[in-house]
């Protein structure tokens, strides 16, 4: 059985940016209660805004009150000093015609 999908921004159509920040907002609350620290990033920027957001202090009234203070901040980064993970961000296939001489080599991956 396929589990749902509660991706607030997959919803179509769209949510209406007062609903948006309203699910938004009960997931931060949930990641918090399952002991996550989730911090509001702006969309697409992948770093927080937050001042200080590596010592800001995290309650279920703080992360509620963003819905209000940072309502441009729809994006959840997860503080890590507790809960360590990564982040693979993955481009399309490539065509595997393609010879691997045509596709640049990066510092952090390469094609073999």
């Amino acid at each position: 059985m396929a589990l749902p999908n509660t991706d607030p921004f997959s919803v179509r159509p769209p949510l209406p940016h007062e609903q948006l920040r309203i699910k938004v907002t009960e997931r931060r609350r949930r990641y918090l209660t399952l002991g996550y620290e989730p911090i509001p990033i702006i969309s697409g920027r992948k770093r927080p805004a937050l001042d200080d957001w590596r010592k800001t202090k995290l309650d279920l009234d703080t992360v509620s009150a963003w819905a209000n203070d940072r309502p441009a901040e729809l994006s959840t980064g997860i503080r890590t000093k507790y809960t360590p993970g990564f982040d693979i961000d993955t481009s399309p296939p490539r065509d595997m015609s393609m010879p691997c001489s045509t596709i640049p080599k990066t510092r952090t991956a390469s094609c073999s």
